[in-house]
């Protein structure tokens, strides 16, 4: 069917290639909510047409308007590799406090943002130097990092 977007689906087909039930399907087809014709007195569906349909039942951006890329325009290698170090730093300074046993990683994202942020930590975490885990606090699971045991 894919190969074909002129090939035509019977209920059943579009049911199963849509995920929902043949009466939802023939529902649609008589209120006139998804395209379809008549041949013969069973309803038949084109196969463009649905991916078509499908498309416009879509909520938020469109795949194509999705940005390529995340970083900033303008975020060089360099930056980007200046910002990581300056995140593994401040991780490197909290470890040093002692009376802690465990850090906030939501604490980290809001000061260094999220691609930094879990670039440091998996640099940091390969290097065997942190471990990532949650807590419980106020009933709530938080993503914290913790000095390795050794």
């Amino acid at each position: 069917m894919q190969g074909n977007d002129d090939a035509l689906m019977t209920k059943e087909e579009v049911a199963k290639y849509l995920n929902v039930t043949e009466r939802t399907v023939l529902d649609w087809a008589q209120k006139d909510s998804i395209p379809a014709f008549k041949i013969g007195g069973s309803w038949r569906f084109r196969h463009a047409d649905i991916i078509k349909w499908l498309e416009s039942q879509r909520t938020g951006p469109a795949v194509t308007s999705m940005p390529a890329q995340v970083e900033p325009a303008g975020f060089s290698a360099i930056e980007r590799e200046a910002s990581i170090r300056a995140c593994i730093e401040d991780i490197e300074f909290r470890l040093q406090d002692s009376s802690e046993h465990f850090w906030l990683t939501r604490d980290l994202l809001r000061k260094h943002g999220e691609l930094i942020t879990n670039e440091a930590i998996s640099r940091m975490v390969a290097a065997r130097k942190i471990v990532t885990g949650f807590e419980k606090i106020f009933e709530e699971n938080i993503a914290v990092i913790k000095r390795r045991s050794t």
